[in-house]
């Protein structure tokens, strides 16, 4: 198992990201349940052999509450949406479309964010040749996550240690102590802003600067193979489904 999630972590970041494009993509694209239930097994194939297996069925069965409400909805209400029972036959195939095609898109959110590093997508971009411009705001993006998020967590628990309930069961409560903790997070978020600016002003960085790139990505030969197969069945998809010529 390890070997395989080596393998998996050793893949290219583009494709990495072609990947799972098509996984965003194509629920939205085929209307035969089969064919949906396959697809709603990669992002669980990608996970399976991996070290977050756990993690990521956690996070799914607290998902699960949701997936059983959308089910209920979409089997009684479908007559008032865009997707008809004509196109399936019954409102419990409709009910049973739309909640694989919900649980393909948030399993592979989890999945995408446990196989993929934040300098991945960055280095995935560049090599796409997006201009710098955008890349830059995302980097800057992604990097303060992880540190906002110890931020916040330092001040829970400072707040918690004062005597102030974050676990209050009134709503209202909530909401009123909560908001200390944000505001304190939106202060701190704005230091850590101007921190940067200083010291990007301080090291002269310009965006007219020519960069060298340190790494060179290289496709492998697994990488043209998966590649090719993920924008095949994309094309096959789109031509049989939204076209009609297949």
């Amino acid at each position: 198992m390890r070997i395989f999630n080596n393998y998996i972590n050793s893949l290219d970041p583009r494709t990495k990201i072609v990947i799972f494009t098509a996984l965003f993509i194509l629920p939205f694209i085929i209307k035969d349940l089969v064919y949906l239930l396959l697809l709603s097994l990669i992002p669980f194939l990608l996970i399976l052999f991996g070290e977050n297996i756990k993690r990521y069925l956690k996070l799914i069965l607290r998902s699960l509450p949701m997936f059983i409400i959308a089910f209920i909805m979409w089997s009684l209400f479908h007559e008032w949406s865009l997707f008809h029972k004509e196109y399936f036959g019954s409102g419990f195939l409709v009910g049973a479309y739309m909640t694989i095609r919900l649980f393909i898109i948030i399993s592979s959110s989890i999945a995408f964010i446990m196989l993929i590093k934040p300098e991945e997508i960055i280095k995935a971009l560049e090599a796409f040749n997006i201009p710098y411009t955008i890349t830059l705001p995302l980097t800057l993006s992604l990097r303060s996550i992880d540190a906002l998020t110890n931020v916040y967590s330092t001040i829970k628990e400072s707040l918690i240690s004062r005597g102030l309930d974050l676990e209050s069961r009134s709503l209202l409560k909530a909401i009123r102590n909560y908001s200390y903790a944000l505001i304190l997070l939106f202060i701190r978020s704005v230091e850590m802003a101007e921190d940067l600016v200083l010291a990007m002003e301080l090291k002269g960085f310009s965006l007219r600067t020519k960069r060298v790139k340190k790494v060179k990505l290289r496709f492998r030969l697994i990488d043209v193979i998966i590649i090719s197969l993920t924008i095949s069945v994309s094309i096959i998809s789109v031509l049989h489904y939204i076209v009609g010529m297949i």
